[in-house]
């Protein structure tokens, strides 16, 4: 039987050993499947994802240790941030955890506490780590699963997937996670995907739509005065009925036909302003890309701030 010989560098040794599991799993699988029998290939779909998922493992530890820098001091951001010690923490990946040795720096003359003292490690800088170890795309895909659905379904989801090995929990704080990082530059965002929008060549016409509705919202309740009840709630809440924003800017061919269709929506808490402006921004853009509108309509509803909406309109959709 032929042989293939394979240099595996000193730093790589772990994930030469984890080829080496797999191939011998892969020769295993092999060889008990003589006979012509009828074998369940759904086990070994099972084991062999396992199998690629060890050496896929091994393969992000190895990436995510060389992203490690162990030096006395390093200027991060023009600031000058100072070791203050070694240690193991765990890094989530799409197929589970692993966990990379790493250096922890605080910035020079803080201490522990204040509101300066807040560690930092380099490899959770230099990847792009979310929060406490979550890689960027592990994170994505978590976040993903979440809009889709319950987070009791995205687990489920996952775990019938064979990735991302997580708790429902888990996947509920990553999921809000990564939309407050969202919200954060949501201007930016907004402005980037509406640059990529390409105006269908059909386009004549838009439609602004601009509602809102009443939500059921659980709110935390005051504690009554004096000594709780034996049995009260730890954290009383109320529910309370809030007003969210929702809206649409529509582009329509010659016959009327929605084409193309952008949703906005706004809890209650959210920027309502910044929602109203956002329809009359896209009309302006649509129409600027487009040079064979021929009329536009304004759908317009309920109280005084949502028809405030057509202030921002281009004047050929009013």
């Amino acid at each position: 039987m032929p042989k293939m010989v394979i240099e595996v560098p000193e730093e790589f040794t772990e994930v030469g050993k984890a080829m080496a599991e797999h191939l011998a799993a892969l020769q295993r699988t092999v060889s008990r499947l003589g006979g012509g029998k009828a074998v369940d290939y759904g086990e070994i779909e099972q084991a062999m994802a396992e199998s690629a998922g060890r050496t896929e493992l091994a393969g992000h530890r190895a990436i995510l240790q060389s992203l490690d820098i162990d030096v006395p001091a390093v200027t991060i951001g023009g600031v000058r941030y100072t070791r203050v010690g070694r240690c193991e923490a765990p890094y989530h990946t799409m197929v589970g955890s692993v966990s990379v040795e790493r250096s922890l720096y605080r910035q020079s003359g803080e201490r522990g506490g204040q509101p300066g003292g807040r560690v930092v490690d380099p490899v959770s800088l230099r990847a792009g780590v979310v929060e406490d170890g979550w890689l960027p795309r592990a994170a994505r895909a978590m976040a993903h699963a979440v809009q889709q659905g319950p987070s009791r379904e995205a687990e489920a989801s996952a775990r019938e997937f064979g990735r991302l090995p997580y708790s429902r929990a888990s996947f509920e704080r990553v999921a809000h996670l990564v939309g407050a990082l969202a919200v954060a530059d949501h201007q930016d965002i907004e402005d980037a995907l509406i640059d990529a929008v390409e105006v269908p060549e059909e386009a004549r016409s838009i439609s602004v739509s601009l509602d809102r509705v009443s939500v059921p919202m659980e709110e935390p309740r005051r504690r009554p005065a004096g000594r709780p009840k034996k049995g009260a709630p730890k954290k009383p809440v109320e529910r309370n009925f809030r007003m969210a924003y929702c809206g649409t800017v529509t582009l329509h061919d010659e016959n009327g036909v929605g084409r193309h269709t952008i949703r906005y929506g706004c809890m209650p808490d959210g920027d309502i302003v910044g929602l109203r402006e956002s329809p009359g921004c896209r009309c302006r853009d649509a129409v600027q890309q487009a040079a064979g509108f021929e009329a536009g309509a304004t759908l317009r509803r309920g109280s005084g701030d949502v028809e405030s909406v057509g202030g921002g309109l281009h004047p050929q959709v009013r």
